[in-house]
């Protein structure tokens, strides 16, 4: 009989695991550690050598780090390899992030080595559990498991759920780990196990934590993580089962205690959870963790259009879809002359709560308004949207081959593209029934107001009713991270360096500029960024649609976090981050407040221009301030942090 050949990319809680394995039943074939996802998902290292150690392990995995090598990796073990088994423990202590967008994984050995002590010039500590870390992190984890899908599909993967011990076997504490006790360690892990199952697909190994204590006398000494016999013999017993073999892997149901996290294949409709009107805590059960997370909607598997009417709202949309018996690439609904002149859902979702709670729904579930036919509204499932874009299919726009995000590149026009302006699409009226509404095209003569050299790469905005401010949506959970990635990976491709990168964006495209540049340290020119849903909520009617579950948080929420989290950050020479704004715009104060614990990083530029009478005057009327904050941060030059009032 063949033994079960495992594969394991973890931490020693995995490999102390598979020693209680029967030696004559499975076989370990590799073995990663001290590896983040985040690392093992992104280029190698270039701008340092790794550390020289004493210990041959520990020398391979840290060299292979360095190196990135597990999904390189993957390819060579495709067909030798029946069981991969992951822990997360590894992650425990963050990573680094060089200058150059590349990762270290801030690893016992690189601390002893004294290796993190020489780290290059602008390298950012993102520390595990911090919402940066987390957002980076859950991209980095899909990123895997799609690799591992594409090169094993065969293969069975189990996570381990197993909660650090408070207490060990003797009676006595666990000590800390790092400066952490498994106490503040255990709920901090908790999102990332979640995340985790989902994005590998994998069968999940829980323990009760009232059984988990450590082992005092382990062979690696005492620790959290560092379990009592015991703790190893459940483990194996859940994954193995009385016959000592596999008992589970792709497809297959789960062994007690575990749990097989829901498989994007399985056909489910998502059923409204009623009227949402008020909080965006009234979210949608069905997708709360958004598309690919526990509960989320299917792609779509049938051609065929379903039609529906706005007759009872929400629920009655779901229910025709119910009878279609999965999503459909395509909804037409009857408004049923909801508002007069035949006006789209949108429309009539500002005038009459049954349009809202279908928009609310349909959005949630991926749909976007296309096209308005005699009192029909026609929406796309987003999976559809590459078949059906004409900016797409003709390719004057390109769509990553994930399907979320869609961009034109202009390549400088004189010689080689050595800077780079990232330009963020605000908002438009003038669009609202077709898909371009998302890809706005403002400052269309932009490149020729630039230095010489300079690309321009434009981002759409997907994910919500009228674009999701390049920020996180109950659909696209993940879109922050996926645009982060894709402007690193971009840069990193084309051979730009960061302090020649600077992102731009008015409005909408402000708050995607500002986030961005935040969480990435690359420059920005923010044009009056919307940093507050309230104003909009209270005062206009939810003219943006942020309620109604659309939104996970809102921005006073997101931005609040990543400006304290911004305030600590060790930032380069180059970095002098700009935002233009007026104090005739009510967006003046809350980005004041927003954006203060970091307001001396921030070139603030304040016009006083008699024309601007509101928000939407404050782009148009500083055009002239963003060209010349643009033209300055590419060419290298920091504009004084501060408030400046300009004409």
């Amino acid at each position: 009989m063949s033994k079960t050949r495992v594969f394991i990319y973890g931490s020693c809680v995995s490999r102390d695991t598979f020693e209680h394995f029967d030696p004559e039943q499975f076989e370990l074939v590799q073995y990663v550690a001290r590896q983040s996802a985040l690392s093992a998902t992104t280029r190698p290292v270039e701008l340092m050598a790794p550390p020289t150690l004493e210990s041959r392990f520990q020398q391979r995995m840290v060299t292979g780090d360095f190196g990135s090598s597990l999904r390189r990796m993957l390819p060579d073990f495709a067909e030798h390899v029946d069981v991969l088994l992951v822990d997360l423990t590894d992650e425990r202590l963050g990573v680094y992030l060089l200058p150059d967008g590349t990762v270290l994984t801030r690893s016992v050995e690189l601390i002893q080595s004294g290796a993190e002590n020489h780290l290059p010039q602008g390298t950012r500590h993102l520390a595990f559990g911090t919402q940066q870390h987390f957002e980076y992190w859950q991209g980095a984890i899909r990123a895997l498991g799609e690799s591992i899908r594409g090169v094993m599909p065969h293969v069975g993967i189990a996570l381990l759920d197993i909660p650090w011990a408070e207490w060990s076997e003797s009676g006595q504490p666990t000590p800390d780990s790092f400066g952490v006790s498994a106490a503040q360690a255990n709920p901090v892990f908790r999102p990332y196990v979640e995340a985790a199952a989902q994005a590998l697909g994998a069968h999940v190994v829980t323990v009760d934590p009232a059984t988990v204590v450590s082992g005092p006398h382990h062979p690696w000494g005492d620790a959290p993580f560092h379990y009592a016999e015991h703790v190893y013999l459940d483990v194996v017993r859940q994954l193995t089962g009385i016959e000592g073999r596999v008992v589970w892997g792709p497809g297959a149901q789960p062994v007690t205690g575990g749990h097989r996290m829901p498989s994007a294949d399985v056909p489910r409709v998502m059923n409204p959870a009623g009227p949402q009107t008020g909080s965006r805590n009234v979210v949608p059960a069905h997708t709360a963790n958004g598309a690919g997370g526990p509960g989320a909607a299917p792609k779509p598997k049938s051609t065929a259009v379903v039609k529906a009417t706005i007759a009872d709202g929400a629920a009655g949309v779901a229910a025709e879809i119910e009878r279609n018996g999965a999503l459909p690439k395509f909804l037409h609904l009857d408004l049923l002359g909801v508002v007069p002149d035949g006006r789209n859902l949108m429309q009539a979702a500002r005038q009459d709560q049954r349009a809202r709670d279908a928009l609310n729904f349909l959005t949630n579930n991926g749909f976007y308004i296309y096209k308005v036919d005699a009192g029909t509204t026609r929406l796309v499932q987003h999976d559809e949207l590459r078949n059906l874009w004409q900016a797409v299919k003709s390719g004057t726009y390109k769509m990553t081959p994930d399907n979320k995000v869609v961009y034109q590149f202009s390549p400088a026009t004189n010689g080689r593209t050595t800077k780079l302006v990232v330009v963020f699409s605000p908002m438009t009226d003038r669009l609202e029934t077709s898909i371009n509404r998302h890809f706005f095209q403002t400052y269309k003569a932009i490149q020729k107001h630039l230095v010489p050299g300079t690309g321009v790469l434009r981002i759409a905005d997907l994910g919500g009713v009228r674009g999701s401010f390049y920020l996180n949506t109950t659909y696209l959970p993940g879109n922050s991270d996926r645009i982060s990635r894709f402007i690193g990976e971009f840069i990193a491709e084309n051979a730009i360096a960061q302090e020649k990168v600077v992102l731009y964006g008015p409005s909408k495209g402000g708050t995607g500029a500002l986030h961005q540049g935040l969480l990435n340290t690359w420059n920005f020119v923010a044009v009056d960024p919307i940093l507050n849903d309230a104003h909009y909520e209270q005062n206009h009617a939810d003219v943006h649609f942020t309620s109604g579950g659309i939104f996970p948080e809102t921005k006073e929420a997101v931005f609040g976090r990543l400006a304290q989290y911004a305030r600590g950050a060790q930032y380069p020479e180059w970095y002098h981050p700009v935002v233009v704004t007026s104090h005739r715009s009510p967006q003046y104060d809350y980005i004041g407040a927003t954006l203060a614990p970091i307001g001396d990083h921030i070139t603030f530029l304040d016009s006083d221009n008699q024309k601007i009478k509101t928000h939407s005057d404050v782009p148009g009327q500083t055009i002239q301030h963003q060209a010349m904050a643009l033209n300055a941060l590419l060419s290298g030059f920091g504009l004084p942090a501060g408030i400046h009032q300009v004409a």
